[in-house]
């Protein structure tokens, strides 16, 4: 199924796409949220640890997934098949990031929790 956009190449559909399919990669419970971007397509991931009675909201650290303009604007320009391999490369990615990801961190409370940058950029997606 080929996914509409608009002229930005950034549509709704395009990101409620992606965002539904790396959703279940996460766990049930985890916060994915789109953040607001004219340029790349980007994706906060984080949630609550449950490590650490003394702070029960704990979050862990913050995942930024980030597909890059360039990979966003071919997108809707490739075949049927090609979106579909790109989707599978985009699961794929994520799935051996978080094989090495650790969420807990040592952060004091009044600080943002660290974050780390996952880039699925052209040499991903279009490998």
């Amino acid at each position: 199924m080929s996914v509409e956009t608009n002229k930005d190449g950034m549509g709704r559909g395009l990101k409620e796409h992606w965002l539904n399919i790396i959703r279940p990669l996460f766990r049930p419970d985890a916060d994915l949220r789109i953040l607001d971007s004219k340029d790349d397509y980007e994706v906060l991931v984080s949630w609550k640890l449950h490590t650490d009675p003394s702070r029960p909201s704990k979050r862990s650290k913050r995942i930024i997934i980030i597909v890059p303009l360039e990979v966003v604007e071919d997108y809707p320009n490739k075949t049927e098949r090609q979106q579909k391999s790109d989707d599978e490369k985009l699961i794929q990615f994520i799935k051996l990031n978080l094989e090495n990801f650790e969420p807990n961190h040592d952060s004091p409370i009044e600080v943002v929790p660290p974050e780390v940058k996952w880039i699925a950029g052209s040499n991903i997606l279009n490998s």
